[in-house]
């Protein structure tokens, strides 16, 4: 996997952990948790736990005997989440790739991720070697995101940066060059040479509302 893919340290875990855990992934973890539990796994393998946000999740609703190895590529993501789960004998904490996982053969009842396997530069690579250290009739449990048409929250924070951006480029078609264009006098879907996505103009403008 791409070294840039391992770097997510200094104040990042952290951060991430703190705003966009809350915003976007807390409820998503809950539900994945909850789906977890109900398989009554004895044996848990999550994968690209990031903060650990579903570990402190699924981790009550398991059985006091259950054995639970969290995994992430990137070990000061690993190491945050470490710092935010109470200490429990049945986690163990492991950096690892989820296309080369180092575990033994059909070692777990059930291997989880949330929002990860959308990244996996070979999905494939992924999908096998989840079932490779299944259980037989062990679950692989994962959550993706839809299109982002389908998905309200990114599709508006998407074209508001999308907006935002376009704001930021020089104009192509200036009369005056040495001066900033008066965007106010161009019509809100459209800007001198650079075609704006209707929707973002629509998002843009109830921005300004609130």
């Amino acid at each position: 996997m791409p070294e840039t893919d391992k770097v997510f340290a200094g104040s990042i875990p952290e951060n991430y952990d703190r705003y966009l855990v809350p915003l976007i992934f807390e409820s998503f973890a809950r539900d994945i948790a909850q789906r977890a539990a109900a398989l009554s796994p004895r044996s848990v393998l999550e994968t690209a736990a990031g903060s650990g946000v579903v570990t402190r999740a699924l981790t009550p609703r398991l059985s006091p005997d259950a054995r639970y190895a969290v995994t992430d590529l990137n070990q000061p993501m690993l190491d945050y989440a470490a710092t935010r789960q109470p200490a429990d004998n049945r986690i163990s904490w492991r950096q690892a790739d989820a296309l080369a996982l180092s575990f033994e053969d059909a070692a777990f009842d059930l291997v989880c991720c949330q929002f990860g396997v959308m990244f996996f530069p070979d999905r494939q690579a992924g999908y096998r070697e989840a079932k490779r250290v299944l259980k037989p009739g062990g679950y692989f449990l994962f959550s993706v995101w839809d299109r982002i048409e389908e998905n309200v929250f990114a599709n508006d924070v998407t074209a508001i940066l999308l907006l935002h951006t376009v704001r930021e480029l020089p104009c192509a078609t200036r009369s005056n060059p040495g001066t900033q264009p008066d965007w106010k006098s161009q019509p809100t879907t459209q800007r001198p040479g650079l075609p704006i996505d209707t929707e973002a103009a629509r998002l843009l403008r109830k921005f300004r509302r609130t």
